[in-house]
């Protein structure tokens, strides 16, 4: 709305919203580590010597960032090929997505008691597949609506299963590590998505 009303310069101001949270969550977040505790031992040669199918999970992780992006930078390109032009209906797209990814967040408790990992990443990779078949070939608008459904519930089950196994597979002096280098790879990713 804001990218309609104003400029697209204008969106990105929302994110100063983001600084004063910032500085009020390192204010208010107390330290949490057990008094006592020493810390963990360093390195990543460490912690994946102690826990190699770590490596696997980081490899799915960067790509699941790399899908993920890819659509929120190029997705308004896609649709303005199609004749979508207005930023607000560009961003309802990446609402549709959202939305999906989150129903499924909620939904993976019951869908994990149902499914193993393995299964949900075979879904989420085969959700995958079909958005970017999709959007390779789609000529109407509600063709990509399909497509970032898709994406948006492929996305859903992975970064729920992704969170989960992280946790399952990491020794716990290490298990702050673990999620941290998820957390990088996922960044590293959503940076290498615009130069792909």
């Amino acid at each position: 709305v804001l990218g309609s009303l104003y400029s697209w310069h204008a969106t990105f101001g929302v994110y100063l919203i983001g600084v004063p949270v910032g500085v009020a969550a390192m204010l208010m977040i107390p330290e949490t580590r057990p008094p006592g505790r020493k810390p963990a031992p360093r390195g990543f040669a460490r912690l994946v010597l102690r826990s190699p199918g770590l490596l696997g999970i980081y490899a799915f992780t960067f790509a699941f960032a790399v899908m993920l992006y890819s659509v929120a930078v190029f997705l308004p390109q896609r649709l303005a090929q199609i004749g979508v032009h207005a930023p607000v209906l560009v961003s309802l797209y990446m609402v549709v997505l959202a939305g999906a990814a989150s129903v499924v967040g909620l939904l993976y408790g019951r869908l994990r008691v149902h499914a193993s990992y393995l299964m949900l990443m075979r879904f989420g990779t085969l959700g995958w597949l079909g958005c970017f078949l999709i959007l390779g070939v789609a000529a109407h608008p509600a063709h990509i609506v399909v497509a970032t459904l898709l994406l948006g519930t492929a996305n859903g089950l992975v970064f729920s299963a992704i969170s989960v196994m992280v946790a399952e597979h990491a020794p716990e002096d290490l298990l702050g590590r673990a999620t941290g280098l998820s957390s990088t790879l996922m960044f590293i990713g959503q940076f290498a998505s615009a130069l792909m």
